[in-house]
């Protein structure tokens, strides 16, 4: 009985070896090879752009395996990102040339559209002291030997002439492109509201200025709560509207009232838009003379809208860009803000205070108090806060062009600047040089830009 159990059990053992067991003579099959059909290119997107920019191939019969596939931009190898069969996204050579694009998929090879090289150039940012002493006081003549007393607002004229808000002086300084320095409206030290010529007119705590179309020049003047005009050929100081009084009031320009107006921008047709700090509002001052209220309710807060819906917080920069759209340094909400001529109101860039460069969505700001537009599309903003100078490229990149990313408050010159507290500045758009209001510097700053 137990050898009839015994065999049992090793023929089932024997029976399972036979079964596990592999014939030697045969081998695991090849994988199936796919065989891909002839390369197609359907589209590139975009057709042009700098080195190290990134476009898309979209076509047909790629190999799904990065290392198959080959692209060149003018014979030029370009580095592949990603690859399905059907799209190829690819890095711009640096040595690239404008030229066909041509891709190889193991041995086959088509050739499609023209890619456009973009040569974007490098500039390099030098900060200089274009007028004033540093010394506080007050003092016309040659850019080295020239006193301010906490300059705030700064523009430039048709013959790039620089006009100066200088605060605490009470006057509009004029600064020639030599660096020649004068006063042309006001009375030093001596606040008051008298419209008039030269040594007549007066002004209290003149804060921002803007240059129309014609070279006339318009001032916030805070503390009396008016805007005035300086005529570009006689000189002559009126007011354009405020009645004096600090409140809120839209209607006729001699019945309106503001409260503490700080910047003030005047479009191509006329139209004069006012930040203003009291009321957190925009005004708009339009060429039959009527005040309105474009965007902001008056409370202070942070709401994008239309109109009266939106809210600022001490809008304290404004300005006007190549679409015709407003630009808001919107000071206490440390944001950029856009406007449309409708009263749309949109956020560009910022947050909750702090200091970062970088795309528009994660930029950060300190108390941005003054704005400047290029006609390519770049804004530029006075960081007050952060004490430096924030470019915005046309792509939305944002990049400090003066000051140090330390933040740290001085006068130094050169690549490596610092700035303390600047309010105000104005891009030429002919040299693509920027000049800032200094305030705590006592002096005008120059930004020299040089292709790198």
């Amino acid at each position: 009985m137990r050898k009839i159990l015994l065999y049992s059990v090793m023929g089932l053992i024997l029976l399972s070896c036979q079964k596990e067991k592999v014939n030697p003579g045969i081998i695991d099959p090849p994988e199936e090879e796919i065989i891909l059909g002839d390369p197609v290119i359907t589209t590139i997107s975009p057709t042009q752009g700098g080195p190290l920019s990134v476009f898309t191939i979209t076509g047909d019969n790629f190999s799904a395996k990065k290392e198959e596939n080959e692209v060149t931009i003018n014979g030029v190898t370009a580095r592949i990102i990603s690859v399905n069969k059907t799209t190829i996204q690819v890095e711009v050579p640096e040595n690239a040339e404008t030229g066909p694009v041509t891709v190889r998929v193991v041995s086959k090879t088509v050739t499609g559209p023209e890619f456009t090289i973009l040569r974007i150039p490098v500039y390099v940012y030098i900060s200089e002291t274009f007028a004033g002493s540093g010394v506080k006081g007050y003092q016309d003549g040659n850019s080295a030997s020239a006193q301010f007393n906490l300059p705030e607002g700064v523009d430039m004229d048709s013959k790039g002439n620089i006009f100066v808000a200088d605060r605490d002086n009470q006057i509009i300084r004029k600064i020639t492109p030599a660096g020649e320095v004068s006063t042309i409206a006001g009375v030093v030290g001596e606040k008051g509201a008298n419209d008039g010529g030269f040594g007549v007119a007066k002004f209290f705590s003149p804060l921002k200025v803007a240059v129309d179309a014609q070279d006339n020049i318009y001032v916030t003047d805070r503390d009396n709560q008016k805007i005035r005009k300086i005529d570009a050929v006689t000189g002559m100081v009126t007011t354009v509207a405020g009645d004096g009084t600090k409140g809120f009031k839209d209607g006729p320009a001699a019945e309106a009232q503001f409260s503490n107006p700080i910047d003030v921008a005047v479009a191509a047709d006329g139209t004069i838009y006012v930040s203003e700090s009291g009321n957190h509002r925009i005004r708009k001052i339009s060429t039959n003379g009527t005040v309105s209220t474009l965007a902001g309710n008056g409370s202070g807060g942070y709401k994008d809208g239309i109109g009266t819906e939106a809210q600022l917080n001490d809008p304290s920069g404004v300005t006007i860009d190549k679409d015709g759209n407003l630009l808001i340094a919107d000071r206490r909400n440390h944001r950029v803000r856009k406007i449309t001529p409708a009263g749309v109101v949109t956020t560009i860039a910022g947050g909750s205070a702090g200091y970062t460069d970088g795309p528009s969505e994660s930029a950060r700001f300190s108390h941005p108090w003054g704005i400047s537009a290029g006609k390519d599309g770049a804004i530029y903003v006075a960081d007050a806060g952060n004490n430096v100078i924030r470019m915005m490229s046309p792509e939305g990149i944002w990049t400090t062009i003066g000051g140090d990313s330390g933040r740290t408050a001085g006068h130094v010159d050169g690549t490596s600047s610092k700035y303390d507290y600047p309010t105000d500045l104005v891009v030429d758009n002919k040299t693509g040089n920027i000049y800032v209001a200094g305030y705590n510097n006592q002096a005008i700053r120059r930004i020299v830009r040089t292709e790198k």
